[in-house]
């Protein structure tokens, strides 16, 4: 389905007016029923942009499609709800108080009603759903170890209940881990046809993930062997007449279909063929492909790695406890200069040389530059989390003394032993603008004695000092990291401090002649011995990873900047994969049963438990509200994703789970929501008398500041998430 940016709008716009229109149509239907005359029924709030009349009612159409209300004859609307009158005959205070209740109700059942009809349907039809597969297992969450290795969970593991509860996907694994707050996790797969309860033993906690925002096992999402995206070795996208295409399935590799499962689709994820490719970095692979004409076998070389094309080794970033890596010798801040005989350029190029040696069952033999000095070491791959792995973490040198040399830097006369300092790339225009010296003196300078210490203030140097989002929202911006401005080019000289303070402040200036003045005050009491280290004529290269903590590395002495533009070439085509939602097929028809309650509890019932949730500590199972919660512009965004990413079944689920989501939101004991009239209504019978107009209007005012503040700040996450800004 491809309708194009304002078809999506559109149908985005639809899925969310469906939901309102709903809710009032179960309003007004009621009051029908009850005999109560319907003065207006309006979809929107401010401005009519369309009404017409028909019989007694006025249909309206407003400009702010915010929600929507059925004004009833004996009603004032204050805010789009009720306030009171005296009961007159076809008046919504005339009505017996079990009709008035049904009235106040009809919105929720009507939603709920039309969620289980849509939901329904999906689950006969094939419910859209992200396998509950294990991508991939992350080592470390957050600078912690990873609860899905205390699981003994597994790349390509099927985890088909959590905590005892039995899942259907992937969402609702994380749903539960959040539900499990901070009480352990123990979870049931499948593996190779075996069900195994997991942990074998012990307790595992999850852990919480920042970017997140809540508590996460540490597994990623699995991606589908569908292509979502195709880069040609020149840099481009691919296009249609090319032989590979985006939407093109890969169901088999060198003439050997993947194995399916019972939905047809290869059980294979695109992680495995992602690491497939890597191992077979620009080799040739023979890809059997199915598409909208069927199916076709295509020859041509697989993956780009931009360290590998620009032509820079691999540096170790970390060292996993226990791992081959360490036993074999391997410290934080090697460079790894070739493996089994071959130049390592890019991570890619180590990463394939591991995998070919775990095939043969052999060490690889590895030379790596450590300060200088070349070391020779031997590490055997193993099996860890359903990867050949040598546990250590990989990034490309980004500046610093290149023991080696190759791909486009090489051709452009970079030589080994020669200083990188930066370099900017261009994916769209396929160049790469490098900065290099020579003869330049390296040193470390430590940032504290201990290696947490040192990891906090690594972490505080790369912090931007972020002004408050409303300066932000007002054209504000916030002042690059520390490490940034350093980076950028030489010490000039220091800036001292006030009378008795010592300096913390050091003048860089950039390459292109501007003057920047760095504060290290930030960094505390580490500030100001750092900035006496930092002599002027010395460039600080970056952050420099060791076995005591990150450290700085800074260049003396280094001859006049060269400046290169180098164009790239890739030796094959890159490929991106993607998580896909696909038909859940049901065990039996009762199961549809199952399904529909499922969504319901989640959205309704677990979804009120979440909200304590929002004012606990992170290690107590806390979950950042910032991250979770959406206005109408995040569930508008929604949906439009929603219909360009999934198809109109996945666009009708999320549809189906917005109408659930509000019969909560109009039972909260709020005074202008559906619920809040529901309780004045209870209070009138058991007073016998409704309440005084002077306290349904104060009730009325401060719910109307309730909403209105709760609209403005998930507006306001709404604003700041388009814009970047959060």
């Amino acid at each position: 389905m491809d309708l194009g940016f304002l078809g999506f709008a559109a149908l985005a716009a639809l899925g969310f007016g469906f939901v309102i229109f709903i809710h009032e149509l179960g309003h007004f239907l009621f009051a029908k029923w009850a005999g109560v005359r319907v003065l207006r029924f309006s979809i929107g709030f401010g401005p009519v942009i369309l009404r017409w009349t028909r019989g007694e009612t006025e249909y309206a159409l407003s400009l702010l499609p915010l929600g929507g209300y059925v004004q009833m004859h004996g009603e004032e609307v204050i805010d789009g709800k009720a306030g009171s009158s005296a009961p007159e005959p076809g008046s919504f205070n005339a009505a017996s108080y079990s009709w008035r209740a049904w009235i106040l109700l009809g919105g929720v059942l009507f939603n709920l009603l039309s969620s289980w009809l849509i939901l329904l349907g999906l689950a006969f039809w094939g419910m859209p759903l992200i396998r509950p597969v294990v991508g991939d297992v992350q080592t470390e969450v957050a600078g912690r170890p990873s609860p899905a290795v205390g699981l003994g969970l597994r790349a390509g593991d099927e985890i088909t209940k959590v905590n005892g509860e039995s899942v259907r996907s992937f969402e609702d694994v994380l749903m539960s881990t959040v539900f499990a707050g901070g009480r352990p996790v123990t979870v049931e797969v499948l593996r190779e046809g075996h069900t195994l309860a997991l942990p074998a033993s012990g307790s595992v906690l999850p852990v919480y993930e920042p970017a997140a925002g809540r508590p996460t096992l540490g597994i990623a999402f699995p991606f589908s062997t569908m292509v979502r995206g195709v880069l040609r070795p020149d840099g481009k996208p691919g296009t249609a007449e090319d032989p590979i295409r985006v939407g093109d399935r890969i169901i088999g590799m060198d003439g050997v279909r993947f194995p399916v499962a019972r939905d047809e689709l290869p059980t294979t994820t695109g992680q495995d063929l992602l690491h497939e490719i890597v191992r077979r970095q620009g080799a040739p692979v023979r890809l059997l492909l199915a598409g909208p004409d069927g199916e076709r076998e295509v020859e041509l070389p697989l993956g780009q790695d931009v360290g590998r094309v620009l032509g820079v080794p691999v540096r170790i970033g970390s060292v996993q406890s226990g791992s081959p890596a360490e036993q074999a010798g391997l410290l934080p801040g090697d460079v790894v200069v070739s493996a089994a005989g071959q130049p390592v350029l890019g991570d890619t190029g180590l990463i394939a040389a591991v995998r070919t040696a775990a095939e043969r069952g052999e060490p690889v033999a590895l030379v790596v530059d450590r300060a200088g000095a070349t070391l020779a070491l031997a590490v055997r791959p193993v099996d860890m989390h359903g990867r050949q792995r040598i546990g250590a973490g990989l990034q490309a040198v980004a500046a610093g003394v290149l023991p080696a040399v190759g791909g486009a830097l090489a051709e452009a006369g970079v030589r080994p032993g020669d200083l990188l300092l930066g370099s900017t790339i261009d994916h769209q225009a396929g160049i790469a603008t490098v900065r290099t010296a020579t003869g330049a003196r390296l040193r470390s300078e430590p940032l504290a004695d201990h290696p947490a210490e040192a990891e906090r203030l690594g972490r505080l140097l790369q912090q931007p000092h972020r002004i408050p989002a409303l300066f932000r929202l007002l054209g504000g911006q916030d002042r690059p990291a520390p490490l940034a401005l350093l980076t950028a080019g030489a010490v000039v000289d220091p800036v001292l401090g006030g009378q008795g303070v010592p300096p913390a402040g050091l003048r860089v200036r950039a390459d292109d002649g501007l003057n920047t003045i760095v504060d290290l005050g930030t960094l505390g009491p580490a500030g100001p011995p750092l900035a006496r280290r930092l002599v002027p004529g010395d460039r600080v290269l970056g952050l420099q990873p060791t076995a005591s903590g990150p450290v700085l590395l800074v260049a003396a002495g280094t001859g006049p900047v060269t400046t290169r533009t180098i164009r790239l070439q890739a030796a094959g085509w890159d490929l991106m994969f993607l998580p896909e939602e696909t038909p859940y097929r049901m065990t039996s028809p009762w199961e549809a049963g199952d399904i529909i309650l499922d969504a319901s509890s989640q959205m309704i019932v677990k979804t009120l438990t979440l909200v304590p949730r929002f004012f606990r500590a992170p290690d107590e199972g806390g979950v950042d509200p910032n991250k979770s919660l959406s206005g109408p512009i995040g569930i508008f965004n929604a949906l439009k994703t929603r219909a360009e990413t999934t198809g109109f079944d996945g666009f009708l689920r999320l549809v189906a789970l917005i109408g659930l989501n509000l019969v909560l939101v109009n039972l909260l004991p709020i005074p202008v929501t559906d619920g809040g009239q529901l309780l004045f209504l209870a209070l009138e019978k058991i007073r016998g008398r409704p309440l005084s107009p002077g306290s349904r209007r104060i009730a009325a005012i401060i719910g109307t500041a309730m909403v209105l503040g709760l609209m403005a700040y998930v507006l306001g996450l709404d604003v700041l998430r388009l814009i970047g800004l959060l």
